[in-house]
């Protein structure tokens, strides 16, 4: 857990630098993990969109949803 913590404040301190970065959030429903890429980050908030992979956007509370950076060496 405490990666994820890690990961959602290091997205917190690039603000509008964290775009483009690619992540993964975890979908406590059904235990899975659903990448994608930072698409928005939404000022005086700690909310990011996160265009996903499988074509939809999700928009992610940082600090209350899992969420963790992908290297680009995971993502190949």
């Amino acid at each position: 857990m405490d990666d994820f913590l890690d990961d959602n404040w290091i997205l917190q301190k690039l603000g509008q630098n964290a775009k483009g970065k690619r992540v993964e959030f975890h979908h406590p429903f059904d235990n899975t993990w659903h990448r994608g890429t930072v698409v928005e980050v939404f000022e005086g908030s700690s909310v990011v969109s996160v265009a996903l992979d499988d074509g939809k956007t999700k928009n992610l509370e940082l600090g209350k949803q899992g969420l963790r950076l992908v290297s680009p060496k995971q993502d190949s």
